[in-house]
């Protein structure tokens, strides 16, 4: 099974638009459950488990926009009626499996100029999956 079959139905904060543009590269999803090893004489190490509900996080990356995209993925990520920054959960489609996830920011957005392409940007921010949406 997926990660998407353990996530809980969360229902996003912001709905009316979604990050669906194909991003350049999706770091790979690291995740895990929020646990505890407490050792043990021998190998009877003990696992405690504190949230049950898998917790995960990606980097997405767009590499090479032009300035119209770029305006428009920082319009999302600032704007108090979108994302407002790490405030607001929204939705975002992975880019390779398109499974579509309730997410929220958990990093500053990050915007580069590329140097040998004139008006061309990497832009990137990191998100928390919190599940997928309603």
């Amino acid at each position: 099974m997926a990660l998407i079959d353990h996530l809980p139905v969360v229902t996003p904060d912001y709905t009316t638009a979604k990050i669906t543009k194909s991003a350049n590269f999706d770091l790979p999803v690291a995740g895990g459950y929020k646990q505890i090893i407490n050792e043990t004489d021998g190998d009877n190490d003990k696992v405690v488990t504190m949230v049950t509900t898998p917790k995960a996080t990606v980097t997405i990356r767009f590499t090479g926009v032009d300035q119209t995209e770029a305006n428009t993925l920082s319009d999302f990520y600032y704007n108090s009626a979108k994302a407002y920054g790490m405030a607001r959960s929204y939705i975002w489609q992975h880019s390779q499996t398109l499974e579509e996830y309730t997410v929220k920011n958990i990093s500053e957005y990050t915007e580069t100029a590329v140097v040998k392409s004139y008006g061309k940007y990497d832009i990137s921010f990191t998100v928390k999956i919190l599940g997928t949406p309603a």
